[in-house]
């Protein structure tokens, strides 16, 4: 027995329980693959009609597709649109039976008798019009374009925004006709226009300068929306069409011209809003972006932010992201985070709500409020944010934790004003939350007493505390093993904690080699009694069941059994190192040996046979900790006789020598130059280069991954191009690094000038 639709909805949507909904959906979908078998046409829309809602339930429906391309031809117009809606919701445009289609949908928009069917092929075109289909039907488009018909040239607009959203080259065929689209007196038709206006404006790079002409129209509209009362047909929530402003406030934003008309619009708009409603919001914040792009007056930009701020006292979730939201999308520049903006400055009287956010039950708002705290952090208020932060962490629970652990840990190390509030607020971070410090943390920390010899006694004083009050952090633990070992020099008795707090049950197998280092270390240093209690307890943990403790007891007992080479293996601190080179050079002097033999010894086979046997991150950290200290910052860059600045960030600079095949224009070849203005070598140095649509880029190795310092060697990569649509060139990199162990991510602009 046949059901209509209406009682099979109902039948699904009235049963008790998923178990019933499933069987029923399952027993239609048997029945209606029997009845594709037969010949009735009648019942054809039917069914399809029910495959329409079974995909929507989640079903499999792909065995109806052919019928809908058979009801897409049918002359019914009944038919005809069941088979389009049918089309719209069973297949996209990568569907295998796309290209059936195509010849159909295009028949339909060139369609002379019946308005109804063009609008049918052109709105097919617009929902899952892919490459073929749309190459197939540009013509038909532009035609409609010029027909008498509003509805059809709304049509054919959505049908064109498609087609330029898919290959950006379609635009040169649509541009002539973006000011007619936008003359009409039908909003719906203008909205369409603004649309395909905006899709132009983000992907040609020149046109926000050709269209500058178009701020004042733009302007106009927004006041007369703004002023107007509204018709029935535009009225939304008490505005006058709001989707028609947003998308103008959106299209200035993306011009770009600044104007005191404009700011004057803009001020009136941002004030007058009364922000209690999501209408009134969205406007706010699509004004703010507006105000970010276009506006020329710092005041307005202050009072977009004060205004949004305002977001954050309401207890609704979905207002408070979109005020973070909002927030976070003010202080990119770029993609990059300016944090010396004015906007960063006005943003920082809402620190405290933005804190109390990383509390918020809603992870979305926590994550979002995270990316804002991090990006208004600067030189100015790191002192004052950082310890309200450090407060609200203990509250927030462990799967956000591990994300705003790394990040304040990178604000504090590269905004701290100065070392020894650097020390006090790592050692805070770290003894909150030992369970998420990684190893990048533990030898960054590690690395900044190493550069600060006039730190390191308070810093030993605090970290020889950690091990009476926090033996059972590990981080904490094998940060002050490693600088006890490298760096103390005046107390004996600290040898007797390590010996206390290596033997803890608890102690993870990275942590007691951390100590056995030290204790190794301070033996050699101290002597007498103390290297024998030191030897004791090497031997034991020579006979470990880890395989690591073992081998790294066994490494230190044998150097320790050779005191010739301990001097070398287990260095002591600077100075005392300093203390010892003056004296041996005294003594060769004297003793009239030659001045070179003490570098001689110090290169001896058998120290170098003694040190491939370790495997060690402390003699490693050692040998690199005397690396050359010049902190001079006044360099020169040896740039190629013809290349020109392409990018210029505070780490690093990038220059371009650009060159095209005289004989194939649409050949380029660029060879790009980058060098270090940091005096600290970038490591894991890497490039990747994106262009427009229409360019094929085949990017070569880089020379190399490290980039020196103080505008040293350079690392160089070769970049071929190929010209295969109209687009002019212009490039955007995503350059990633290491500084020291933070890793960086940059996202940068090409400077378009070098192209020309």
């Amino acid at each position: 027995m046949k059901t209509s639709y209406e009682e099979f909805v109902h039948s699904v949507e009235d049963s008790t329980s998923l178990e019933k909904k499933a069987e029923k959906r399952g027993e239609e979908l048997a029945k209606i693959r029997n009845q594709m078998k037969s010949p009735d046409a009648q019942g054809r829309p039917r069914l399809v009609a029910k495959l329409i809602y079974l995909e929507m339930e989640g079903e499999n429906t792909g065995f109806g597709q052919m019928e809908i391309i058979s009801l897409m031809a049918n002359p019914n117009y009944s038919s005809k649109m069941v088979g389009y809606v049918g089309a719209s919701v069973l297949t996209d445009s990568n569907s295998d039976t796309a290209l059936l289609m195509t010849q159909t949908v295009v028949k339909d928009i060139e369609n002379k008798s019946d308005q109804n069917i063009k609008c049918l092929g052109l709105a097919a075109v617009a929902n899952i019009g892919g490459s073929d289909l749309i190459s197939a039907a540009i013509p038909a488009i532009t035609k409609e374009l010029d027909s008498k018909y509003p509805k059809v040239i709304r049509y054919a607009a959505s049908a064109a925004l498609r087609a330029v959203r898919e290959n950006i080259e379609y635009f040169e065929n649509f541009k002539k006709y973006v000011p007619k689209l936008l003359n009409y007196s039908d909003h719906s038709i203008m909205l369409t226009g603004i649309n395909l206006a905006i899709e132009m404006l983000k992907t040609v790079p020149s046109l926000p300068q050709q269209w500058k002409t178009f701020t004042r129209p733009f302007i106009d509209l927004l006041r007369d929306l703004k002023h107007s009362p509204p018709t029935k047909e535009t009225e939304f929530h008490l505005f006058n069409d709001p989707f028609l402003q947003c998308q103008s406030l959106k299209a200035l934003g993306l011009i770009g011209q600044k104007s005191d008309e404009l700011d004057s619009l803009l001020q009136e708009i941002i004030t007058d809003l009364d922000c209690h409603s999501n209408t009134a919001r969205s406007i706010l914040l699509e004004a703010a972006e507006t105000v970010k792009k276009a506006g020329k007056s710092q005041s307005l930009k202050t009072l977009a932010i004060n205004q949004i701020g305002r977001l954050l006292e309401l207890k609704n979730s979905a207002v408070i992201y979109s005020a973070l939201s909002a927030f976070s999308r003010l202080l990119l520049s770029n993609d990059i985070i300016d944090r010396t903006s004015s906007d960063s400055t006005a943003m920082q009287r809402y620190r405290l709500q933005i804190v109390k956010c990383l509390d918020h039950k809603d992870l979305s708002i926590r994550r979002r409020s995270l990316d804002v705290i991090s990006a208004i952090i600067n030189e100015q208020n790191v002192t004052k944010l950082v310890p309200e932060i450090i407060r609200y962490m203990k509250l927030v629970d462990t799967d956000f934790r591990s994300e705003i652990v790394p990040k304040i840990y990178q604000c504090v190390q590269r905004f701290s004003p100065d070392p020894a509030w650097n020390i006090d607020s790592t050692l805070h971070i770290i003894i909150d939350n030992s369970n998420f410090i990684g190893n990048d943390i533990i030898s960054n920390f590690c690395n900044l007493l190493s550069k600060n010899i006039d730190l390191r006694s308070a810093a030993l004083e605090s970290l020889e505390n950690v091990l009476t009050f926090y033996a059972d952090n590990q981080p904490l633990i094998q940060i002050a093993a490693f600088c006890i070992g490298e760096y103390e020099t005046r107390k004996v008795d600290v040898i007797t904690n390590l010996l206390k707090v290596v033997v803890q049950p608890k102690q993870k197998s990275r942590t007691t080699c951390y100590i056995l280092t030290a204790l190794a270390k301070l033996a050699t240093r101290f002597g007498g009694d103390m290297r024998t209690d030191v030897v004791k307890c090497l031997k034991k943990f020579s006979n470990d069941n880890r395989l690591d403790v073992q081998q790294r007891a066994g490494e230190m007992l044998r150097i320790l059994n050779n005191p010739e080479y301990s001097m070398f293996l287990l260095p002591m601190n600077d100075e005392i190192d300093e203390q010892h080179e003056q004296h041996s050079t005294q003594k060769v002097q004297q003793q009239g040996i030659p001045d070179n033999f003490l570098d001689q010894s110090t290169t001896n086979n058998k120290s170098n046979n003694l040190i491939d046997l370790l495997d060690d991150e402390e003699p490693q950290n050692y040998r690199n900790r005397n690396q050359s200290r010049n902190q001079n910052n006044s360099y020169t860059f040896n740039v190629p006789k013809d290349a020109k600045l392409a990018i210029e960030q505070s780490d690093f600079v990038v220059f371009f020598e650009v060159q095209k095949n005289p004989q194939d224009l649409r050949q380029v070849a660029i060879r790009a130059s980058f060098f270090n203005k940091t005096n600290i070598p970038l490591t894991k140095f890497n490039a990747t280069f994106g262009v427009p649509d229409g360019w094929h880029l085949n990017a070569q190795a880089m020379s190399d991954t490290n980039l020196a310092p103080n505008g040293g060697t350079s690392i160089n990569q070769i970049l071929l191009l190929l010209n295969r649509g109209k687009s002019p060139l212009a490039m955007r990199a995503q350059i990633n690094y290491m500084f020291r162990s933070q890793p960086i991510s940059e996202k940068c602009q090409v400077n378009d000038g070098i192209f020309e």
